[in-house]
């Protein structure tokens, strides 16, 4: 009797140990030992940032066995808002990426996600929050200019003294998202307002 009786697919029977009996060794996925999880760590995200991973990094004993994930949200602001459909799974790299950027479909606020793992008869899961930042309530505005002319002295009577100036040339903004039309109050250095008669 030779390799290839015993084991057709003998890739040796070719060589010099063709008469060798090949015994082929297979680890089962169906029954694992553990399923070990990772920590995962809070997120504070807003929605003019870019797309960032999550990583669960769950092992398997054995290693190598594949791992179905799961994602869920536990709670959040809105009882009908699914953060997970956010979250794109790559099945090659085990990464999530999480797209955050329509604050109609994810208010602001704090999100409780799992995300559990399967691998065999063995799961497991890991809780984290992410807190959904608007950046508009966030954003360090200034100005770009002086608003307002160096002191001058008026009399009753004299014509009225204008200035003109548009709010697009004003603020300068450390985020790249559009808040809508700023709102400017005008007040005097002790934050008292003027005089509605004369302004």
């Amino acid at each position: 009797m030779t390799a290839s009786d015993v084991f057709p697919d003998n890739p040796f029977k070719d060589t010099i140990f063709g008469d060798q009996t090949v015994i082929q060794i297979l680890v089962s996925c169906d029954v694992i030992n553990n399923l070990l999880t990772n920590e995962i760590l809070d997120i504070t995200w807003a929605y003019d940032q870019n797309i960032f991973s999550i990583v669960p990094g769950f092992d398997t004993d054995p290693e190598a066995c594949p791992i179905d994930y799961t994602c869920a949200t536990n709670s959040g602001p809105a009882l009908s808002t699914d953060l997970c459909n956010a979250f794109t799974f790559d099945s090659d790299t085990g990464t999530y990426s999480v797209d955050i950027d329509d604050p109609t479909l994810y208010p602001p606020g704090v999100y409780e996600i799992e995300i559990c793992g399967t691998a065999g008869t063995q799961s497991g899961c890991e809780t984290f929050t992410i807190t959904v930042v608007d950046p508009c309530t966030v954003a360090n505005l200034s100005l770009a200019r002086e608003i307002l002319k160096p002191e001058e002295n008026h009399k009753v009577g004299d014509a009225p003294a204008i200035q003109t100036w548009s709010s697009l040339d004003l603020l300068v903004s450390d985020r790249v998202y559009d808040c809508g039309a700023p709102t400017f109050i005008l007040t005097k250095p002790d934050e008292s307002p003027f005089d509605t008669t004369l302004f």
